[in-house]
Formats: C-alpha cells, structure tokens, sequence
C-alpha cells in the first residue's frame, strides 16, 4: 500500500515537469490502471495515475484566458475567502455567477480590488452585480522577486481587476468564512496592542498586522510562527483525545475498546474543527490528515508506521489539489516533516527497553533527554534545508548587490566612480579621472544609461514598456574590464509607473 501511494504521489510531481495533452494523459490512466492488476507493476501503475491526474489538473487549472477588454465589464460573482483590506482598497477574490463578456465564464475566479471611500463590508458569500474593468492573470518576469503569475495559477485565477460601481444582489453568507471574519472584526474592535499577532497565532489569519510587523518578522526569520501546522493540529488532536478517552471510560455503558473509539473520533473531530477555522491552508491540510489517520490507527489498535502516515497524507494531498506542488509551503511542510520522521524514525525502536532509574536522576536524565531531542529536532530541520537557505540567501545578495551598483551608478556623486558598487575589477584603472566599469553594453544595454528587456513569458498591456533589466548571474572577471573616460553627468532615470 504504501510503495503504491508513493508512486502515485511521485507520478503527480513528474507531472508538472512536463505537461502533455489530455488525450495522451487519459491513456496513460487506463494503462496504469491495467497494471494495478499485477501485484509487481503496481508501482508503476500508481505512478501513471498519479501521472495521469496530475496532467489532467494542469490542464483544468489553465484554460483559456480571457481577452483584453478595454471597457468595463459587468459581473455577478460570488465573494471567496476572507475580504483583505489595506487603507481604502479592499482586495477580494470572487467566483462567477454567470457568463460575461471577453470570454468569461461562469465559476472562473477572479481577484478585484475595490478602492472607494463609501465601500460598504464585503462579506463571505455575498453576491455582488459589479461593473469592472477586467485583465489577464499576467504579471511582469522579475528575477528573484515574488511570483504573482504562479500565486495565480496556484490559486486558479484567471482574471484581475478593479471594480468601478456594484451593489449588493444576495445577502447570503459562507457560514465558516463569514465566522472567521466576524472573529477577526471582534478581535479588531478591541484595540489590543498585539491583537494581529493574537490573531495570527491563532488562527494564521495575518491581516491584522502592519507593514511594519511583517518587516520585522522577515528580518528576525519568524515568519513561520505565524503558519498553523503540526504543532497547533497535534495539540487539539491530543486535547480531544485526552477528553473522549475521559468520557468514555467514564460511560458505564462503554466497554474498554469502545472507550478507545470514542477518543479517536473525538481526537478527529477536534483536529477537523480546529483545521476548518484555520482555512484549510496546505499544511494545515497534510498535519490533519496525518493526525486523522494516527488516531484511526490507535482507534482499531495498530502500530502505524510515520513514513506511512506521511506518504498517505502527501498521496492525499496531492489527490485533492494536484496544483499544490506550486506552492512553497508544500514543500516546506512535507520536507521538514519528512527529514524529521526519517532522522527520529529508527531511533525510536528502542525507547522503552531500556528504562530509566526512579528518583531525581532518572528525572533529570528524563527531562534532559527531552530537551535535547527538541535541540536536535531544530538542527536536523536546519540542516535539511540548508541548500534551499543558501540558495535563497545567495539570490538576496546578487539582487541587493546590482540595485546597489544602479542607484550607485545612477547617482552624480562621486564625479569619478567605480560601477558597479563592488571592488573594481580592473587592474591598472584606478587614477583619478577615470572610472573602472564592465562593459555596460552587456549588463545594462549601453554606456548612456539605457535599460535593456528581457524576454517575457507574457506582457499585460498594462505593464508594457516598463524599464526591465535582470541583474547578472555573476560579475565579470578582470579581463572583460574596460577602462573608460571621466564620468559623464548621469542620464536621466527611465520612466517609471
């Protein structure tokens, strides 16, 4: 069971490497499908399923974007999800009603921004008549910055847009989305002095934090408290177990193993209610899951393996919403849970066979061990994702290190100057009155000033003829230097929007 989940799972990760066309990928389902029947192919038949229904997602998740509508559109959607509001914008996602023009269709989902001054409260599940001006889910290429288009994809919007005028069609409400921002309002009517960190600790909804919070909490690497997860599942997932397990045994009409299945659902339900208010974000979506099937597994007593807990969740996961690989925390959540279980897993064989002395060393030995499974925890995490941290840390200092070079480079001080902002590369250069620079016909398009553009996988049209210059991958080494004349007054900065 287990080496079929993980060939499922493995076939729906190898889909979005490369995507073929639904036809193809309906017969390889069928032919997967005919190879479950012999027990030695079965690992190949789940990773053509998974394969299979992985590319057809793909292709669902993609359709046709709509056209470029130069006037207002007129809409009736659905609001989603919790309403984000920063000053006067309240940005939104909604899903269509109904058909509308530029090829629109109904149950695409679009994400709108509404700035008025009068805006009334949007609220979970409303219907809304809007008239707005609509766009492709397209967005710029930028090296090393933020994905928007994929953030699109992954969240299966094909338009953007602002409204212009709506007005309330439907008052009806999502019962656990318009719960959750009724939680967030109460939160927010008290004026507590960290009542966006309570919120976010709570139930990860960060919309009460400023700007300035969010720096902080990227500068100190804390962001990840704020992400509901194992800790916060396993914790409701015990708290209700720990209470069924109570009242069943306390229930005179319950047998033992009757107690046993009465504190397994209750542990359920708990992680199932606690999960449902936190949105059902990705991990917290594979740390219920992983919580449901251990507490199924003590409900019939049996040892559950943890690679099989999590390989039946990743397989699940990757079952309801194929496009999640799209997504960082997917790999974040899965990676760290599974260098944990794989680092802890044989090391816990033989707990228990060995007890501890009673008395006060034994309880020191205790409570030291305790503490240094948790240190190492935190090192076997860290080390696992040392190559992604590295990665990521070297693409921040590439991009700090050419914005520096152009805001240093743009700037008519100092007259006689190095660009880029780094140690000069050119030997023999250095006298007053010239400046060392590479070439800058390869880095920025000419020695006047002018920017060059990459290609783009797509260009909106409102974002066309934007200044567009990638940083370079590595500086030029000594040889490729040039040894230029006095530095010229600067040229004047491109137009920016």
């Amino acid at each position: 069971m287990r080496r079929s989940l993980t060939g499922f799972a493995a076939g729906v990760l190898l889909a979005h490497g490369q995507p073929v066309a639904p036809f193809t990928a309906v017969i390889v389902g069928v032919a997967g499908a005919i190879l479950l029947a012999w027990r030695p192919w079965r690992f190949a038949g789940a990773l053509a399923i998974g394969a299979a229904w992985g590319w057809l997602a793909i292709a669902a998740a993609l359709p046709d974007r709509p056209s470029e509508c130069p006037a207002p559109v007129a809409l009736a959607a659905h609001v989603t999800g919790l309403p984000e509001r920063q000053g006067p914008t309240v940005s939104f996602e909604g899903t269509l009603a109904a058909d509308a023009a530029c090829g629109l269709k109904r149950g695409d989902r679009v994400r709108l921004s509404w700035m008025h001054a009068g805006q009334p409260v949007l609220r979970p599940g409303q219907q809304w008549a809007l008239t707005a001006r609509i766009r492709a889910s397209r967005a710029t290429a930028n090296p090393h910055v933020f994905d928007y288009e994929r953030w699109l994809t992954r969240q299966r919007i094909i338009a953007t847009g602002y409204v212009v005028a709506g007005q309330l069609a439907v008052d009806t409400r999502h019962p656990v989305d318009d719960l959750r921002l009724r939680l967030r309002e109460r939160i927010a009517s008290l004026e507590l002095a960290h009542g966006g960190m309570i919120l976010a600790l709570a139930t990860g909804d960060g919309a009460l934090l400023s700007p300035a919070a969010w720096a902080r909490l990227r500068d100190t690497a804390t962001v990840h408290l704020f992400v509901i997860s194992g800790l916060h599942i396993g914790m409701f997932a015990a708290l209700g177990m720990a209470l069924g397990n109570l009242l069943g045994r306390a229930t005179p009409l319950t047998r033992r193993f009757r107690a046993r299945g009465f504190a397994a659902g209750f542990a359920i339900g708990s992680a199932l209610a606690y999960a449902t208010l936190a949105g059902w974000t990705l991990p917290v979506t594979r740390a219920a899951t992983m919580a449901a099937i251990a507490a199924l597994a003590v409900s019939v007593g049996r040892r559950l393996a943890p690679s099989t807990g999590l390989v039946t969740a990743l397989a699940l996961v990757l079952a309801i919403d194929p496009m999640a690989p799209l997504d960082t925390g997917f790999w974040l959540s899965f990676l760290a849970v599974g260098a944990l279980v794989a680092f802890f897993a044989p090391r816990t064989s033989d707990v228990g066979r060995s007890p501890l002395p009673r008395g006060g060393s034994g309880r020191r030995r205790r409570w030291t061990a305790r503490v240094g499974a948790i240190v190492l925890a935190q090192v076997v995490v860290s080390v696992a994702f040392a190559p992604a941290v590295a990665r990521s840390s070297a693409m921040s200092i590439r991009w700090r290190r050419w914005s520096t070079s152009r805001s240093f480079r743009s700037s008519p001080w100092p007259r006689h100057r190095c660009a880029p902002a780094v140690p000069c590369c050119c030997r023999g250069c250095q006298r007053l009155g010239n400046r060392c620079s590479p070439p800058l016909t390869s880095l920025w398009g000419s020695s006047s000033g002018s920017w060059s553009s990459r290609p783009r996988r797509h260009r909106s049209p409102l974002t066309r003829g934007r200044p567009h210059s990638p940083p370079p991958r590595r500086w030029p080494s000594h040889s490729s230097c040039r040894c230029l004349g006095p530095a010229a007054p600067p040229s004047p900065p491109p137009p920016s929007w």
